[in-house]
């Protein structure tokens, strides 16, 4: 496997960075994950765009989009990949352990990794899968909840917890108990062929797929609104589905073993699952 490390391609063995990486010791860092469909990365742009304004938020020095977008398009050419897994670091390094500010002599490490995309189960597409409240910790507050951060301590907590549960994903809850996002995406419902998701103010990532939706949802003539929800409500729902750039748009048939609706994929999941297909080989057209 071919590793991008600050400009250069190497072997993964020798893709290394130093330990004064504040990434490795503070969590001071930013990631994005994406695929590549037939070696295109659709929506590429979307998530440069989100790691730009994060760093700036950060006060974290970035190379420009297109120097990232074309370092992502080697990277994959030198692994020989069309359907993959790609993921995007970007952290500072300086020369101590002390927290200094960032700015003090800091340099910047931009690391691409790259490996074969494996498709989730056909079956969970037709038939759904489980979730669960998880209760083990409550989501990041904003703003930091909007920055997708090397900083993910709460959710590896959160993901022992529903993999000890034996569920596909586990869904997050803030300190007043009401619905924020899953650990791996943004979480929608259906109720009386309206529309819902969760608000970015009450703590959760905007995901780019998560706006992507929702423009498809508005495009397709659905009424669509953000609200605040608690888990009782939740399991009230004609449909359920979770979105991400891996998973697209994934239905939910059950959560803590309740079934969602009649336990089966809803008509209105389906049609933004086909939606959302069609928008990637729109988006893979037009990059060509």
């Amino acid at each position: 496997m071919k590793i991008y490390l600050n400009g250069k391609l190497v072997e993964a063995n020798e893709a290394k960075i130093s330990v004064f990486d504040r990434s490795y010791l503070f969590g001071e860092g930013l990631f994005e994950t994406l695929r590549a469909y037939k070696g295109e990365v659709p929506f590429l742009d979307k998530h440069l765009a989100r790691m730009e304004w994060s760093a700036t938020f950060l006060g974290l020095p970035i190379p420009h989009p297109r120097e990232i977008a074309e370092a992502v398009k080697k990277t994959l050419e030198a692994n020989g990949l069309k359907e993959a897994r790609i993921k995007i670091i970007l952290s500072a390094q300086g020369e101590s352990f002390v927290p200094m500010m960032v700015g003090d002599g800091l340099t910047i490490n931009l690391v691409i990794i790259c490996d074969d995309y494996r498709a989730y189960a056909k079956m969970d597409y037709e038939k759904g899968v489980d979730l669960a409240m998880l209760h083990s910790i409550r989501s990041d507050v904003a703003p930091t909840s909007t920055i997708k951060s090397t900083s993910w301590i709460s959710k590896m907590i959160a993901r022992r917890e529903f993999l000890e549960r034996d569920v596909f994903d586990g869904i997050l809850m803030d300190a007043h108990g009401f619905i924020t996002e899953c650990t791996m995406g943004n979480l929608f419902w259906v109720q009386s062929e309206k529309i819902y998701t969760t608000p970015v103010s009450i703590g959760l990532l905007s995901g780019i797929t998560r706006q992507l939706v929702i423009d498809l949802v508005k495009e397709n003539g659905y009424e669509f609104k953000e609200k605040i929800i608690k888990p009782n409500e939740l399991l009230k729902a004609d449909e359920i589905f979770m979105t991400n750039s891996l998973v697209e748009v994934l239905p939910v048939c059950e959560i803590d073993g309740e079934a969602i609706g009649n336990g089966e994929v809803g008509a209105m999941t389906k049609i933004l699952m086909q939606a959302y297909k069609d928008r990637i080989d729109e988006e893979i057209a037009s990059n060509r």
